[in-house]
């Protein structure tokens, strides 16, 4: 600090003084006609003090500054200086300014380590102080709604300090004057309380919501969300569960989306839970843009005879399936009838699940884990039977459907 330093350590002949003296001279008191430095130094050639230079400097002391600026230090999280007691630049400056923060009533720290000007050996410590310092300094933000939302619904969320919670669409920026321009709806938020948007006035899409600190700090990741109208998932409806080689898979789908025929991979595990994954799998053999009602075609001369699986993805990227499809060798007999329509109700669910098919016949059901255990199987006949499973665990779980001539395997989620 200037001041504590005194003139006297400008005057020096060291060159460290020197250039630092020269810098402190174009910053604080500039002049172009004072060539060759181009600013203004606190003494003469011959050594003389100049006291109205010295107090231009002075104004830009840190040291000095501290009784003006109380107010913003003592809004700071921490405030910590570490010191080496052989550092040459200016030790006994760094003592009178922590001096100076205590006479202010500044909360501050002040460790001296027994170094020079370097900084390698104080770099844990620094490490742990940003840790307890920093954490939580950034706001995040939790969704309590589902990701597929319909426009009478509500959208809970909260954010981990005070500020405003920002909902724009999904192609904002984290940029803060991108969340200023785009935001679609915003509301006041105290730490920890959830608050409810209506999205009545949103039109169908993705969105996110951002939350910004009281001190103007921007969440790192936002809530996404999706308006659809609506959430159900779209049902799949083979011509056949077995298809013999060389003849078409046919699907169609209730939605309009797309169509995926997958290779399930080894023993069945390698189960899709997302757009993005089914898309990006390298288990995707191909995709068919698709609309609802309308029946696609998948040629099989380059399948192999085993089971394959369908999903459909609607045009918000909600997923169904998978449904199996197995394809046979020629020499197989197989029955022509078109599948039944399956519809599995709710889902997720909590307690009982409704099974519906459009096709009278005798059904046995199982339902498996994810890692494949058998829990449960009954046999169903006729088109309609409840399953409880307010017993099981939450997690998710697959449900076959199996007669005669027809497979499919969908998923079920227990909350």
């Amino acid at each position: 600090m200037i001041e504590a330093a005194g003139i006297n350590e400008y005057r020096s002949s060291d060159p460290k003084s020197i250039r630092g003296s020269f810098a402190r001279a174009v910053a604080f008191t500039p002049d172009s006609t004072a060539e060759p430095i181009l600013g203004r130094l606190p003494y003469t050639a011959d050594g003389v003090f100049i006291d109205s230079i010295w107090q231009m400097w002075l104004q830009h002391d840190p040291y000095t500054m501290i009784p003006s600026y109380k107010d913003s230090l003592l809004k700071l999280k921490a405030i910590q200086m570490y010191i080496g007691a052989f550092d040459d630049l200016q030790l006994s400056s760094n003592e009178s300014f922590h001096q100076a923060l205590d006479d202010n009533g500044i909360e501050h720290g002040y460790k001296v380590y027994n170094i020079g000007h370097e900084v390698q050996p104080l770099l844990n410590d620094l490490l742990v102080f940003f840790s307890e310092h920093l954490t939580g300094v950034v706001p995040t933000v939790s969704l309590t709604s589902d990701y597929y939302l319909e426009n009478t619904d509500s959208l809970l969320a909260e954010a981990n300090t005070d500020g405003i919670l920002y909902v724009v669409p999904f192609s904002s920026s984290t940029q803060i004057d991108s969340i200023y321009k785009y935001q679609l709806a915003t509301v006041d938020a105290l730490a920890n309380e959830l608050y409810d948007f209506q999205l009545s006035e949103l039109e169908y899409g993705k969105y996110q919501v951002y939350a910004i600190s009281s001190d103007g700090a921007v969440c790192n990741i936002p809530g996404e969300f999706c308006i659809v109208p609506d959430t159900s998932s779209p049902i799949l409806s083979p011509e056949n569960s077995r298809v013999i080689h060389g003849d078409s898979i046919r699907v169609s789908m209730s939605k309009d989306g797309k169509l995926c025929l997958v290779d399930p991979g080894f023993f069945f595990l390698d189960t899709l839970w997302t757009a993005s994954e089914i898309m990006n799998s390298s288990k995707l053999i191909g995709s068919v843009d698709a609309l609802a009602g309308s029946e696609i075609s998948f040629t099989t001369d380059d399948l192999s005879t085993k089971t394959y699986w369908i999903y459909g993805l609607d045009q918000y990227g909600i997923v169904t399936g998978p449904t199996a499809v197995e394809i046979i060798p020629g020499t197989v007999g197989i029955s022509t009838n078109r599948a039944p329509e399956i519809m599995l109700y709710p889902n997720p669910v909590t307690g009982k699940v409704t099974l519906h098919t459009n096709k009278h016949d005798v059904y046995d059901l199982s339902i498996s884990s994810l890692n494949g255990q058998l829990i449960f199987s009954r046999e169903m006949e006729g088109t309609s039977h409840q399953l409880d499973l307010s017993t099981f665990k939450k997690g998710v779980y697959f449900i076959t459907i199996r007669s005669e001539d027809f497979v499919t395997t969908r998923k079920i989620i227990k909350l």
